[in-house]
């Protein structure tokens, strides 16, 4: 027997049916919303989920797109206990000195010591302070791991480890591009492609310029100061000639021509010393050009004699090799070639026109790592076990100039030579039970 539901009672039927589906579908969707996304980190140099790992850490991907970090020194404002300290050696990515709970390395600038904080930039070590500043604009993910780091990373990570990934080649066409006006002559152009080359070969390109004029005039020439001019840009290559085998190379380079900062004299005209006599002012007679300070006042020019230039050039080349033996087994190799050609500032001191204490910093780095490790993900336990190589060399030339050091050096003069030099060799391991 069948039975027959009349027109009249299906449109009421219906209506209810579509109303319970308006009702039901906002809740579907809110739960969605409310979803946790799983973040994928490396922190213990293989891919796992970050609630898995028992690292003090903060990893930042989605804030990455979502918010106004424009460069690596921005994430302090979501990463607790970091800061980024570029002091007076401003400029886009030039030389910047990172803080972890506390922990921190010597002066910005000085290479003499080597950094308790490591920057990884795609698997490779940051031996240098110099370009570790990536922009986000091609950055997948950021993880601040706080120290110590020395089981899996080795030297240099007594405060920790900020390990950062960028996008790879993704075989397909696409590409983006930022670019940014505003006043004070910046103009600002970041773009990337992706393309591929082959069936088993993809490339990316990318491109980020970055440049103004500065916001204070200087007084001696009429030009501007701080200057920013940075410049960074390259290629990836990704091969994948099967299932079992992958290779990443990336070429690039990163010019630097900003200024590091600006200097003002903000002794008091009135009188020979800026009140309060803390001992460290010093005579206005002396630098002839004095700005009556006024607190809370801010300057908007400056009188040095020179520009404050800050300037380097790095060119880097790294390497990244898989291959998986079988379910269970990688072998990884990581290799990286930093070549700094020139890295070159100087420092204006007395604030002023005359020639009184400024200091030239000649400098030349390069730096050689690699890395072969093999890692295992068993059903009872994950393993790492691998070895690594450093060589690096530093050499400084630093001269300083100006009345003061002819007076106070004399004959001595003021030069400071230096060529420091590291190798640093170690093997690494770590077990992990999943039977606990």
């Amino acid at each position: 027997m069948q039975i027959r539901i009349a027109a009249p009672f299906q449109a009421v039927a219906a209506a209810l049916v579509l109303s319970a589906a308006a009702v039901s579908a906002p809740v579907v969707a809110e739960e969605a919303s409310l979803a946790i996304e799983e973040i994928i980190v490396t922190a213990r140099k293989r891919e796992e989920s970050v609630q898995d790992v028992p690292v003090a850490m903060t990893a930042l991907s989605a804030e990455l797109r979502d918010s106004t970090i424009r460069d690596l020194s921005d994430i302090e404002g979501y990463a607790p206990n970091v800061v980024f300290n570029s002091g007076s050696e401003g400029g886009s990515g030039r030389t910047t000195r990172v803080i972890i709970r506390g922990v921190a390395g010597a002066a910005i600038g000085e290479k003499s010591f080597d950094n308790p904080i490591a920057v990884s930039l795609d698997g490779v070590f940051f031996n240098s302070d110099s370009g570790r500043i990536a922009q986000n604009f091609d950055v997948e993910r950021v993880e601040v791991l706080r120290g110590p780091q020395g089981t899996l990373f080795g030297r240099n990570t007594v405060g920790g480890v900020i390990n950062v990934i960028r996008s790879k080649p993704t075989g397909e066409f696409g590409g983006k591009a930022k670019v940014t006006w505003g006043k004070h002559g910046q103009k600002e152009v970041r773009a990337l492609l992706n393309f591929p080359i082959v069936d088993t070969l993809a490339a990316k390109v990318y491109y980020t310029s970055i440049r103004e004029d500065g916001f204070l005039k200087r007084t001696y020439d009429g030009g501007h100061a701080p200057k920013v001019d940075y410049e960074n840009f390259g290629i990836q290559l990704r091969w994948e000639p099967n299932d079992q085998f992958d290779a990443l190379l990336t070429l690039e380079r990163y010019n630097n021509n900003s200024d590091q900062g600006a200097q003002t004299n903000w002794n008091n005209a009135g009188g020979l010393l800026d009140p309060p006599l803390d001992g460290g002012s010093i005579p206005c007679f002396v630098f002839g050009d004095c700005v009556d300070r006024v607190p809370g006042s801010v300057a908007d020019s400056v009188d040095t004699n020179q520009p404050n230039t800050a300037r380097y050039r790095n060119n880097v080349a790294m390497l990244t090799m898989n291959y998986h033996i079988n379910d269970n087994l990688s072998l990884v190799s990581v290799t990286g070639l930093h070549d700094t050609p020139y890295e070159d500032s100087i420092s204006e001191f007395d604030g002023s026109a005359l020639p009184y204490i400024f200091i030239d910093n000649d400098n030349e780095y390069e730096q050689f790592s690699t890395e072969l490790r093999l890692e295992g993900s068993y059903d009872r336990f994950d393993f790492v076990l691998g070895g690594y190589y450093l060589d690096s060399q530093y050499d400084q030339d630093w001269v300083t100039n100006g009345s003061f050091w002819a007076v106070v050096l004399g004959p001595l003069g003021g030069a400071l030579a230096a060529d420091p030099g590291t190798t640093s060799v170690c093997a690494m391991g770590a077990f992990d039970p999943l039977w606990c």
